[in-house]
């Protein structure tokens, strides 16, 4: 409830921070979250955006709400990969943000990829593979692949 407030308050980034430290986050998304439109949430700043991605990618498995947090996950690697060039890095502490980012980063692609080798041909090998485009799980590994390789580079000239 109190993360559904919060939301319907336009305080998203408390809405997060709560759904993130509940210790139930499979259980409020697919109760709750999954219900939202993932561009309503695009405005997160970055770092929340990559704890939205850590979060829902640690657990990331076939489900009913599998599609949703796809959706969610792209919104999330999307808004992040076009935040990164206008983002004031160092006051973050650069060097944690850019080991957090490609540690989540493939975290992710690790989750997705048998998603991908599921879908065989357009015949998914596991029924909640069925409501899942291909191109858009390979659009997140790529995407997902293409920033940490960015951050890399980054990280070499500090």
């Amino acid at each position: 409830r109190i993360i559904e407030q919060a939301i319907q308050e336009g305080r998203l980034q408390e809405a997060m921070i709560q759904w993130i430290q509940s210790g139930r986050e499979t259980e409020i998304f697919q109760r709750c979250l999954c219900r939202y439109s993932p561009s309503r949430f695009d405005s997160l700043p970055p770092l929340m955006l990559l704890v939205v991605i850590a979060t829902i990618s640690k657990d990331l498995k076939p489900n009913p709400r599998l599609k949703e947090e796809i959706e969610w996950i792209e919104m999330a690697v999307r808004t992040f990969g076009e935040n990164i060039p206008s983002y004031e890095w160092e006051q973050q502490g650069f060097r944690e943000v850019i080991q957090s980012a490609l540690q989540t980063l493939q975290l992710l692609v690790n989750k997705v990829r048998p998603f991908i080798d599921g879908i065989q041909d357009g015949y998914p090998t596991d029924p909640f593979l069925a409501n899942l485009e291909r191109s858009k799980l390979e659009w997140i590994v790529r995407t997902s692949e293409h920033i940490a390789q960015s951050f890399s580079g980054i990280r070499h000239y500090d």
